[in-house]
């Protein structure tokens, strides 16, 4: 991102609700996150995101849920960065919530492209898809059955466990099916599907262990809002633990895997946000050539809560390209941003901000991607008192 501030997808779009007077309107891209929306010179290829911030001064409004993919980055701060997961750039039409800098769709509707927020003075950013902060591929239809090829009872496209093997923290216990079901975008698990073997009854805390190049393995710790947001917190939890399908974009096939092992954090925006998820960014660190546009095959639905608000630093959210277009991407936020509020489901709070922080302000290079590396190692949970 440039000097400016920048805003937190699918990373999906983060919400738009009460946005500064600065925050510039948000900018339709098929295939940019929130974040992305409000970096317009950035999402469109412009040779000036100063440019970009003067269209949307002229043509200031608030985002919408289109628009949602990254948050938006308010004025004065520097340029934003993020897209199931990216927010739209300045000077552009506003793109809608999508899954990275870190919104669902019904079971068996096509994937949308994720929005950005708005960005502040600088056109404000909003996680989303890249294709919008922390959502999925802009104009990917929905992901089609698919046969797994391994042998019955094993994952699609994951090596067989071998014997006397330890399940790692937090891992799912239950067996892969044999067979991929009729709808498998539609098999959304139930809470207590997602969480079958924790101990405990307290509330759910992700462990989310990142890496990078040169440094020991850090985390950051969210309690999710199981309570809140039962379905995202199911799905979330899910594709972790492998207990959730999704579509492969390598192999074109349902497997059944977690997800965001090996998974980079594609975007990141300093004073906004961080993003990751794209199941184009897992074992490719150049994210196919797209990061941020990835979608797991399928979209939940959006749980907008009035009393959570992106007031704070550490909201975990989902990114999307519009309402009801969230997947797999999401982003956390290194500070309040509340043009973002309304736009992104909230579904846990992180704490270790100083960690987001430090990642948010690395190296970045276009559509707000680190030039180095930066892992999920895995994500794990378990239950406080468990």
């Amino acid at each position: 991102m440039s000097t400016a501030t920048k805003n937190p997808r699918a990373l999906p779009a983060l919400p738009h609700a009460a946005e500064p007077a600065w925050v510039a309107p948000r900018r339709a891209l098929t295939t940019c996150s929130p974040v992305d929306h409000w970096i317009a010179g950035r999402c469109l290829g412009a040779g000036s995101w100063r440019s970009a911030a003067l269209v949307t001064l002229l043509a200031a409004a608030p985002l919408t849920a289109a628009a949602a993919g990254d948050p938006a980055t308010p004025a004065g701060a520097g340029a934003a960065k993020p897209g199931a997961t990216t927010p739209a750039g300045a000077g552009s039409t506003a793109a809608k919530p999508t899954a990275g800098a870190p919104t669902a769709k019904p079971a068996g509707a096509p994937t949308a492209p994720a929005a950005k927020p708005a960005a502040p003075s600088a056109a404000a950013a909003k996680p989303g898809n890249t294709t919008g902060a922390p959502g999925t591929s802009a104009g990917s239809p929905a992901a089609k059955p698919g046969t797994p090829t391994g042998a019955p009872g094993a994952s699609v496209g994951s090596p067989a466990a071998k014997p006397g093997t330890p399940a790692p923290t937090g891992a799912a216990t239950a067996s892969a099916p044999s067979a991929v079901p009729a709808d498998p975008a539609g098999a959304h698990l139930t809470l207590a599907q997602a969480t079958a073997g924790l101990k405990g009854t307290g509330a759910i805390v992700a462990t989310i262990e990142i890496a990078a190049p040169g440094k020991p393995v850090q985390a950051l710790h969210c309690e999710l809002y199981a309570d809140k947001a039962p379905l995202t917190v199911a799905n979330f939890v899910g594709l972790a633990r492998g207990l959730r399908l999704w579509k492969d974009p390598k192999l074109g096939q349902w497997v059944k895997r977690p997800l965001y092992d090996g998974n980079l954090l594609h975007r990141v925006i300093p004073e906004l946000l961080i993003q990751g998820g794209d199941p184009s960014c897992t074992g490719d660190v150049s994210c196919r050539g797209a990061a941020g546009v990835g979608d797991p095959g399928y979209t939940i639905a959006d749980e907008i809560r009035p009393e959570l608000r992106f007031d704070r630093a550490g909201r975990l959210a989902m990114s999307n390209r519009g309402a009801n277009s969230g997947g797999s991407q999401f982003f956390i936020t290194e500070r309040e941003a509340s043009w973002l509020t309304g736009s992104h489901t909230i579904f846990g709070q992180c704490d270790g901000t100083e960690l987001v922080a430090q990642l948010s302000h690395v190296e970045a290079g276009s559509r707000d991607m680190p030039k180095v590396p930066l892992v999920i190692k895995r994500i794990s949970f378990a239950r406080k008192g468990g």
